[in-house]
């Protein structure tokens, strides 16, 4: 008995399994030209957001900085910041503002030592924070004569106008420190 077949149904006349065809021409593909202004469209907004972070960053360094805050911010965030163009000085001048406060702390008690006991050794102890900070900006781009003066500062601070009363033997807490921080300037 012979098969009745449609002509288009992609049978072979003898019976075989039908062959698919697939119509590739009819799915749409897009264009080199579509995916080019679709690159080129995302790339730009990618490039915008960046300029806008940058942005904000350069924002956020200028309050920073602007607060005396760049002593306390993370390292991460610090270590950017150290690479502005005049981040030593910016940082130079936030320790000597700290240490300046400190110092007048430990004055005012300084004035009444009998009462309060501040010695000289409590003034070099207080500064010795500052050391490890002074060494980042002697290793900054124009930082090293910052340093050298901020060192200079701290070591009048450390004394103030405390005679005596310290530890006696002529070496103050802070005094190791300095010393293992100043031979790498002479």
């Amino acid at each position: 008995m012979a098969s009745h077949k449609r002509m288009n149904s992609g049978l072979i006349h003898d019976g075989a399994k039908p062959t698919k065809i697939s119509k590739v021409h009819d799915s749409p593909t897009p264009s080199d030209a579509l995916i080019v202004a679709n690159t080129r469209m995302i790339l730009s907004n990618i490039n915008a957001r960046i300029s806008d972070i940058e942005q904000h960053i350069q924002e956020l360094h200028k309050f920073i900085n602007a607060n005396g805050l760049t002593r306390c911010v993370p390292p991460s965030i610090q270590q950017r910041m150290n690479q502005q163009p005049n981040a030593a000085k910016v940082l130079a001048r936030q320790i000597h503002n700290a240490a300046a406060e400190v110092y007048e702390q430990f004055s005012a008690k300084a004035d009444r030592a009998r009462k309060t006991g501040v010695t000289s050794d409590d003034l070099s102890s207080s500064i010795m924070d500052f050391l490890d900070e002074i060494e980042v900006v002697r290793d900054l781009s124009g930082g090293f004569p910052l340093a050298f003066d901020l060192v200079m500062t701290l070591a009048e601070h450390s004394y103030g106008g405390l005679d005596g009363g310290g530890s006696g033997y002529g070496e103050r807490p802070s005094d190791p420190k300095v010393d293992r921080l100043t031979p790498n300037w002479l």
